[in-house]
């Protein structure tokens, strides 16, 4: 008895609802000029596209422009960007050279711990996390399909899965696709 009772619990857990809400307060963050970042209020209530990127990774480079102009896109239906530099690796003064020198426009924050990849389970750069307004995971991996393997890339883009997955997240939409796989650079500890 006890052990069918063990397994009915199993599958009830396993089969509930996979769209756990993400706390994302629950790690705190670093700004650029070394203040913790805390989330406020206004930002509980949006959707919020997390980009996780390294100043050195030349996908991260080539993807700077894309993520500013779907920045550019959404900002007035309260979309908020974040660049998310995790790990130690790098130096506050090559991540400001990344963003001046791309022109990156996205909230940069700093992940020294690794504590919000591995909250929100990214393991490459560039890769992005969408979180609607109830902290909810509605997709990640992939910004587009121009990288289809690693060091392979598309001469024209056929799928645009972050632009795509924000769009159908604003008209309360289920993302299709809501995971696919990044290709890029491994987040450095």
């Amino acid at each position: 008895m006890k052990g069918l009772l063990l397994v009915l619990l199993t599958v009830l857990l396993f089969s509930c609802n996979s769209k756990d809400k993400t706390d994302v307060s629950s790690v705190v963050l670093t700004k650029l000029d070394g203040k913790d970042y805390h989330w406020s209020i206004s930002e509980k209530s949006s959707i919020r596209v997390f980009v996780f990127m390294s100043p050195e990774c030349p996908l991260c480079i080539n993807y700077t422009l894309t993520i500013s102009k779907l920045q550019q896109k959404f900002e007035k239906n309260g979309v908020q960007f974040y660049a998310i530099f995790s790990g130690k690796y790098y130096s506050i003064e090559q991540i400001q050279l990344f963003i001046e020198k791309n022109k990156f426009t996205a909230n940069t924050l700093l992940d020294p711990q690794n504590k919000f990849a591995e909250l929100l389970k990214a393991t490459i750069t560039p890769e992005v996390v969408v979180l609607n307004s109830k902290c909810e995971k509605v997709y990640s991996g992939a910004i587009d399909d121009w990288v289809y393997a690693t060091g392979k890339t598309r001469l024209t883009v056929t799928n645009k899965y972050l632009e795509k997955a924000i769009s159908h997240t604003l008209v309360n939409e289920k993302s299709d696709p809501e995971k696919t796989e990044p290709f890029g650079c491994y987040i450095e500890l």
